[in-house]
């Protein structure tokens, strides 16, 4: 006696069915889909320094204009803390690190 033979739409149906999701699609990405970006590299070397366009001065405070915000000293901004305005430029910690941006002149 001979054992039935399924047909092939059988044998793939219980394929698909069993296998794991991954298996068929291989490498295949979602058209769909937006492209990832990388992941960004934190090269805390080649980051420039923040820019002071300018620095105004009263009795009572300093203000800078640092990237082009108004900040006091204490403030935070990005990834920068601001710790004092001097009346030449802004010292700053970034990372752990401190450091001293120069009062930029806007005269080319």
């Amino acid at each position: 006696m001979s054992q039935p033979r399924l047909p092939c739409w059988t044998l793939l149906a219980w394929l698909v069915a069993f296998l794991p999701g991954g298996a068929l699609a291989g490498g295949l990405a979602d058209p769909t889909l937006a492209p990832s970006a990388p992941a960004p590299t934190h090269r805390r070397a080649s980051e420039p320094p923040p820019r002071v366009s300018a620095i105004f001065a009263s009795r009572a405070r300093r203000v800078a204009i640092v990237d082009g915000l108004p900040v006091d000293a204490g403030d935070v901004v990005g990834d920068l803390t601001i710790l004092s305005i001097e009346a030449d430029g802004v010292r700053y910690r970034r990372h752990g690190r401190e450091g001293f941006a120069p009062l930029r002149s806007t005269a080319p």
